[in-house]
């Protein structure tokens, strides 16, 4: 799902068809600094998985400098070369590298070297051809979409803060590996910098940072997610988190709860006082994944947290997710002022993640929203007219 002016280039989907060669796809949101940035990312040729993860984690790095505002962020993907052919949409920019020996056509355009260029008014659709195997960006209109879709979505507000310290991520991955078919994942995190220290924002999105590309890594060298890869990601991250600390010169700090499903499986790493909720639409409950690592439940003076030490403890979950679930993961900004069965009545009642979000933050909202409120969440199997 990809944006070119707000809403105008709104449901950008990809596909990947053929027997031969591998390709990956990754759809990001990556909510920061009270903004949201989008990007696609489409992968072909015959790569190994590491040359798949090294393109992937500069993808991953171009999303947060965008989301940093920094000049010649997409410097880091043109310097990754690959045998492929590469395709990266992020906001309203497109990148485009055929590789070696590909073919990629930007609507009846066929583009023979690498170039750079935005997104226009009419939808584009943008085509990879390498190695036998083909990968699509495309945009899906509303005639052209399923009466069942899968949704994720991340959202951010500020609050009555001066600064919003949350950083939030949700992330669509599918692998093809030629007659092997498909793998796909879902990735959701939030980190919320702790408040009080000066470079809170910082250290969450570090954190997110860290998490993400060390799971990337793992899913692309791996079939098997385990329990024990979500723990290791997580205490990746908090080596990043340390390592602002080292450069800044100042201490930061920030809880990270973050999800992994894998077809019918859901991994939850947790640390701090985020939470983590799995709503079965189908029988109408809540649950609460995670425990807050806090004093008192109504203190906010969290006992477990990325930045502080090396040496971490990570909380893990895994739970077997119905056809008909949604993963809700949110920071206290949320839970201090809506309980569980109020967010689990808002989920079943409209399960498409950006419907629900607009709703819960109304709620923040009427209740004051002390502090900053951020979402990341995955709906499965949503009915839509």
């Amino acid at each position: 799902m990809l944006l070119a002016k707000k809403k105008l280039l709104s449901f950008y989907e990809t596909e990947v068809a053929g027997e031969g060669g591998k390709a990956l796809t990754i759809q990001a949101n990556i909510a920061y600094n009270n903004h949201v940035i989008k990007g696609i990312l489409v992968l072909a040729g015959e790569e190994t998985h590491t040359q798949f993860a090294r393109v992937a984690t500069s993808f991953i790095k171009t999303l947060l400098s965008k989301a940093l505002k920094k000049k010649g962020y997409l410097a880091t993907l043109r310097k990754t070369r690959t045998l492929g052919s590469t395709a990266a949409v992020i906001g309203n920019v497109l990148y485009l590298d055929p590789g070696p020996s590909g073919i990629i056509k930007l609507g009846r355009k066929n583009i023979e070297v690498s170039e750079t260029t935005r997104l226009t008014k009419k939808p584009t659709e943008i085509t990879l051809i390498t190695s036998g195997i083909k990968g699509k960006i495309f945009f899906a209109s509303k005639k052209s979409r399923k009466n069942k879709i899968d949704s994720m979505h991340v959202a951010t507000m500020k609050g009555k803060r001066k600064n919003n310290e949350d950083t939030a991520a949700s992330l669509s991955l599918k692998l093809y590996n030629g007659t092997e078919g498909a793998r796909r994942y879902i990735i959701l995190a939030v980190a919320d910098g702790v408040g009080g220290l000066k470079i809170g924002e910082k250290a969450s999105l570090a954190a997110i940072n860290g998490f993400i590309q060390r799971i990337i890594e793992r899913i692309l060298l791996q079939t098997y997610m385990k329990q024990t890869d979500m723990e290791e990601a997580v205490k990746h991250a908090n080596t990043e988190v340390l390592n602002v600390v080292k450069t800044v010169g100042k201490q930061a700090a920030t809880t990270l709860t973050a999800g992994l499903i894998e077809g019918n499986r859901l991994l939850i790493a947790h640390v701090g006082d985020s939470r983590a909720y799995l709503i079965d639409r189908g029988i109408k409950k809540v649950f609460r994944l995670t425990k807050d690592h806090k004093i008192s439940p109504q203190s906010h003076i969290i006992t477990r947290a990325l930045g502080i030490r090396k040496n971490l403890e990570v909380d893990l979950e895994e739970q077997v997710i119905t056809p008909c679930s949604t993963v809700f993961i949110c920071s206290d900004g949320v839970t201090d002022v809506i309980n569980d069965n109020e967010i689990g009545s808002i989920i079943v009642t409209d399960p498409l993640p950006a419907t629900f979000s607009q709703k819960i933050f109304s709620m923040v909202k009427s209740r004051g929203a002390p502090d900053n409120a951020t979402i990341s969440a995955f709906s499965r199997n949503i009915e839509i007219g």
